[in-house]
């Protein structure tokens, strides 16, 4: 009796464990949440947590992403290993939380211009970290408000500035197609930055048919901004990056 009682008990914790409801838990260097399937760290040839502080180490030492981005380089990763990499890079100078590493790492991974925009952040531009940051956060957010995330960080020729400039993230959802630049000051930005920008966006969308422009900004921008962006016809959405993918879906109901 004792027997069999000790093997109906095996049963039912085996069970019990089995189909136990997913929590937050570190597993190894990784780290699990509900429904995340790709684990930071974990993936097959993921290099390891010492490896990762040391080219911390050296981003913080010479106050530069170069030297780093070259030892990185002569590892030849993949692009996966490399996005896992500048990722882990990020938590560990505390620029992102775990949870919003492996949130940013399951929805934006493979994305043209997801690592890139990781790289640039991993260095010490504050102005790229607070940049290109939104910019990931903001297509984040969309992609759970139902939007495909085309590429961040586009590029694109501009006969007007006569260079090779960027388009910041380009979305699509329902058969509507958004370009858009996304702004990140803690003070006013300069009108003429603006007026560059937005004659950027509509040379994108001149150029690519069906894209519909729109300026994303963190702060209300001053009127003169909000009335040169209303005679172009491009869109204006103020917030942050949940509230601004939440206008987004909105005007994609909308926009004929």
């Amino acid at each position: 009796m004792y027997r069999i009682k000790n093997i109906v008990l095996f049963v039912i914790m085996t069970f019990a464990f089995c189909f136990a409801p997913a929590t937050h838990a570190f597993s190894g260097e990784g780290y699990v949440i509900k429904g995340i399937a790709k684990v930071l760290g974990r993936i097959e040839g993921a290099l390891p947590e010492s490896k990762i502080e040391e080219l911390v180490e050296i981003i913080s030492k010479t106050g530069s992403l170069k030297n780093a981005t070259k030892v990185i380089g002569e590892m030849k990763l993949s692009n996966e290993l490399l996005e896992d990499t500048f990722m882990r890079i990020l938590m560990k100078q505390n620029k992102v939380s775990k949870e919003e590493a492996a949130e940013l790492f399951q929805n934006l991974s493979g994305i043209s211009g997801f690592r890139s925009a990781l790289s640039k952040i991993a260095g010490n531009n504050p102005m790229q970290l607070k940049g290109h940051l939104h910019e990931l956060r903001l297509a984040n957010a969309a992609k759970k408000q139902g939007f495909e995330i085309l590429e961040v960080g586009k590029k694109f020729d501009d006969e007007i500035k006569s260079g090779i400039t960027d388009i910041d993230v380009l979305f699509q959802k329902g058969g509507k197609y958004f370009a858009a630049e996304v702004k990140n000051y803690d003070s006013t930005i300069p009108t003429s930055t603006v007026l560059g920008d937005a004659e950027t966006l509509l040379q994108y969308a001149k150029s690519h048919d069906n894209f519909i422009p729109v300026f994303f900004f963190t702060k209300e921008p001053p009127a003169i901004v909000i009335k040169l962006l209303g005679s172009k016809n491009i869109q204006l959405i103020v917030g942050n990056a949940e509230e601004q993918a939440i206008q987004l879906a909105q005007l994609a109901k909308v926009m004929k």
